[in-house]
């Protein structure tokens, strides 16, 4: 697998980027499971930025677009 690079945004990184705009949102982590068909676990490890426990890249690319279009980001 390809490594990642921890990427920052404005003083957060993505997965805290994520988690903040999942929380403004009041949802749980079950329920943007439901709505994005993204895994909890990797839901969790990408606002934890716990990239050893994330798929290979094409996958977690996926994941990040899919979870900040569903918040209303730019993915």
């Amino acid at each position: 697998m390809v490594a990642f690079q921890e990427k920052t945004l404005d003083d957060h990184t993505i997965g805290e980027a994520l988690r903040d705009a999942r929380q403004e949102r009041n949802e749980t982590l079950e329920d943007v499971e439901r709505a994005t068909h993204v895994g909890k676990k990797y839901i969790e490890a990408l606002e934890k930025n716990e990239l050893k426990k994330l798929p290979e890249v094409v996958y977690t690319k996926k994941f990040v677009k899919a979870l900040a279009s569903h918040y209303g980001l730019d993915p």
